[in-house]
């Protein structure tokens, strides 16, 4: 559990990009830290980071990488959340978001064909999702 707000207030600290370097090794081994913990954890742990706003500060990190124009960051970002997505609760999470689809729309770089591949296999299941399963 108290890895749980661990995470949480990773997040947090990630989000204040005022006053943090978003490309420096240090932020970006604390995503990798969450990558690695959205997978190797129960589905009810996932739900606590859903319920407990992680996913919103996920996607303000996103947001920030891509108006700092981060790309390794924001490249990060997009991996958290295709392993928080990789499950019904993810994908229905995400699809209640409003701004979370448009920032991941908003990844499709041509230039970074890695990132953009991994955004084309997450809108790839939005597209054959439905609620029914």
């Amino acid at each position: 559990m108290l890895f749980f707000y661990y995470i949480l207030v990773c997040l947090v600290a990630l989000m204040l990009s005022n006053k943090i370097n978003l490309s420096g090794e240090v932020n970006l081994k604390k995503l990798e830290s969450l990558k690695v913990s959205l997978a190797s954890n129960t589905l009810t742990w996932l739900k606590k980071f859903g319920n407990s706003g992680g996913l919103e500060m996920l996607l303000k990190c996103l947001q920030n990488s891509q108006d700092k124009r981060v790309p390794a960051f924001t490249h990060e970002c997009v991996k958290c959340l295709k392993v928080f997505m990789n499950n019904r609760y993810g994908l229905m999470k995400m699809m209640d978001n409003k701004d979370g689809m448009l920032l991941l729309t908003k990844c499709l770089d041509p230039s970074n064909t890695t990132m953009m591949t991994e955004v084309l296999k997450i809108l790839a299941a939005f597209s054959i999702f439905n609620d029914s399963g």
